[in-house]
């Protein structure tokens, strides 16, 4: 075997540095300023978003190369969170996964590092079975999974048989916590990498290669043979076919969007198979790993399952759902499921748009054209944070979107507006931008 030049929190920045360069492929360089919902509440210019979008990662990833000295891994941290101050609208969870595995590689000794990946990925699992553990997923005809598979098969020209819509959701649940599960017992480490490597598979094709290649990542590091690096097959082995496989796989099953793909979309489907498959010839072919033990290791497995216990349990009090949305879990903003049993009622706060006569040119710089559509047509609604942001941006132009908040109508399952109206207020953005107004269409978060 030959030893790689990536160490643990370089891998998680790299992976996320594919994240922002596939999101970047698909919508193009223009995208990069809209600075209209920041995730995080923080309000950067169009061109400190843009420049934080192209730079911050890649100095990120110069840093972690480096890896000397705790400060230099501080630094290569400090990008990255950057980075996430300047996403828009939704951080996917592989993104959230991959900072705080950035975070926890940069400042953890090397020998726990194949715990930690572990530990993320059986949790990630574990806690994803567990948010689609809900009515709307399992039985209803919105669910996620079902909606999903329906639109991909559409791309390719085919018709789901029944069955396959009926028990896809429930083979979603098992996949996961049998790979989350099989993780954290003797022996079980192999056949939970090869039931991953076909489920991200399966994910990859179907619209989400960032999210496998980040996983994939994970599972590199879990198995290899140097505590905390990234070490690649001999020339010669035949783990490699794995690489020209999922290129394959990606250009010639790889959905994202109705129609034919234009070379440019073929070109980045190709590029994330590759990716995926060097990732996967890391990955498999490789013995039972062997974990080390000892108080770091102890202290590990503690930290990182109280983690996953808190976030479910915030989920519950109903005061995050970010994770379980990115799930694909159907659950959502004013639900009645009963991982939802403690939403407050006047949190989250949602507000119903209204387009005004006019639209300046310099609105649309921030603000792209799709979206300002979607949010105004009256079929959507979108959260307080995203409406205090447009009317602050309207107001510099003298216009007003006229934003009414709205609540859950519990007989009609739509949300209408509040008879007691309060404004928008500047705040973190932990559910969707935008969701649709009536109950009964689909929402994929």
């Amino acid at each position: 075997m030959n030893e790689g030049d990536l160490n643990a929190n370089a891998v998680v920045v790299a992976v996320l540095f594919v994240h922002q360069i596939s999101r970047t492929w698909e919508g193009g360089l223009s995208g990069l300023r809209h600075n209209y919902a920041p995730v995080f509440g923080v309000h950067m210019t169009g061109w400190t978003t843009a420049t934080c979008q192209i730079l911050a990662l890649p100095l990120a990833l110069t840093a972690a190369l480096w890896d000397s000295t705790m400060w230099v891994r501080g630094a290569s941290v400090l990008l990255v969170v950057l980075w996430m101050l300047s996403v828009q609208r939704r951080l996917a969870n592989h993104a959230w996964l991959g900072i705080v595995s950035s975070v926890a590689f940069a400042f953890t000794p090397a020998h726990t590092d194949p715990v930690i990946a572990r530990d993320l990925l059986a949790g990630v699992y574990l806690s994803a079975a567990l948010f689609k553990l809900n009515g709307e997923y399992l039985f209803s005809s919105r669910s996620a999974g079902r909606v999903v598979l329906a639109f991909y098969f559409g791309q390719l020209g085919l018709s789901p048989a029944r069955f396959q819509l009926r028990w896809l959701p429930a083979g979603v649940i098992l996949s996961e916590f049998a790979a989350g599960s099989l993780l954290l017992i003797p022996h079980g480490v192999l056949p939970a990498l090869v039931i991953a490597v076909v489920m991200h598979a399966v994910f990859g094709v179907s619209g989400n290669f960032p999210f496998s290649i980040t996983a994939l990542a994970l599972w590199t590091l879990v198995m290899s043979p140097r505590a905390g690096y990234l070490v690649l097959p001999m020339a010669h082995d035949v783990a490699w076919w794995t690489v020209p496989l999922f290129a394959v796989l990606a250009v010639t099953l790889g959905r994202t969007s109705p129609g034919a793909r234009p070379p440019g979309l073929l070109a980045k489907d190709t590029f994330l198979g590759v990716v995926y498959g060097v990732l996967c010839a890391s990955a498999l072919g490789r013995p039972e790993p062997t974990f080390p033990g000892g108080s770091w290791a102890t202290t590990v497995n503690w930290l990182i399952g109280a983690m996953f216990l808190l976030n479910a349990g915030l989920v519950m009090a109903g005061v995050k759902l970010e994770w379980s949305f990115a799930m694909f879990s159907s659950l959502r903003p004013f639900g009645r499921s009963w991982l939802q049993c403690g939403v407050r009622r006047e949190w989250p706060r949602y507000y119903l748009l209204t387009l005004p006569d006019r639209i300046p040119k310099a609105l649309l710089k921030s603000v792209p054209a799709e979206f300002l559509y979607q949010s105004t047509r009256g079929t959507h609604v979108v959260h307080e944070a995203v409406a205090h942001r447009l009317e602050n941006l309207a107001g510099k132009h003298g216009l007003t979107f006229q934003p009414k908040q709205v609540e859950l109508n519990g007989e009609s399952s739509a949300l209408v507006p509040k008879p007691m109206q309060s404004g928008p207020r500047r705040a973190i953005l932990l559910f969707p931008a935008i969701i649709p107004k009536e109950f009964s269409r689909g929402h994929l978060g």
